[in-house]
């Protein structure tokens, strides 16, 4: 049995690890927008460029246009995964609502039920976030 001082361990560990698992997911939102960003930049001058090879009078050889086609649409790829990795889920934030506060202050409420039901919740919330990838 943990006593009170190992019972807020367990807890602010477990709040740690819960809240270092939303940090995660704001980074790699962050990154795939800074990727899509470069990439779309990158598509759309080969694009361009291509589309301006592809002309008569154009100063680019004739075989550079393709090549820039290509670039294009690997752009274009990596631009979808990039969507895809931003994709909207739903998440479990961390922390308790008021709801739960106001039943843990009550009087006939003991300090471990409380701890107890903190972490058990903790580990729904988790889990929920974990099968949403």
């Amino acid at each position: 049995m943990l006593k009170d001082d190992d019972w807020k361990l367990a807890i602010d560990d477990a709040r740690k690890r819960h809240e270092a698992t939303m940090s995660l997911v704001l980074f790699i939102d962050t990154q795939a927008m800074n990727l899509l960003r470069l990439y779309l930049t990158i598509g759309a001058a080969a694009a361009s460029a291509a589309v301006a090879g592809l002309s008569n009078s154009a100063p680019i050889p004739f075989v550079t246009s393709w090549a820039l086609l290509g670039v294009t649409a690997a752009m274009l790829l990596g631009s979808w995964f990039c969507f895809r990795a931003m994709q909207t889920s739903d998440i479990s934030l961390p922390g308790r609502g008021s709801e739960f506060w106001v039943w843990a202050s009550r009087e006939d409420v003991t300090r471990e039920a409380v701890f107890d039901s903190y972490l058990q919740n903790l580990v729904t919330e988790t889990k929920f976030n974990s099968d949403q990838r």
